[in-house]
């Protein structure tokens, strides 16, 4: 899934399924997890270096160009 947006973009025919968490604060998302996860990665490079640090896992997040990256804004929930 990372390869595969960082590569073509994130089309918006899906919309991520999310509910209001039991405390009515924190959203779920019930549909589309790891295409949210894909995402929060490709915007945010230095969460697989958190995330390296703390569960010893190594994420190579591929490089993005521009106009693939401004897929990745209108994607609904």
């Amino acid at each position: 899934m990372l390869q595969s947006i960082s590569a073509d973009g994130c089309p918006d025919v899906e919309p991520l399924i999310v509910m209001r968490g039991s405390g009515g604060d924190d959203p779920v998302v019930l549909e589309g997890n790891r295409r949210l996860a894909a995402l929060r990665l490709l915007r945010e490079p230095d969460l697989a270096d958190r995330i390296a640090s703390s569960e010893r896992i190594r994420i190579r997040v591929p490089p993005v160009d521009s106009a693939v990256r401004d897929t990745f804004d209108p994607v609904s929930a």
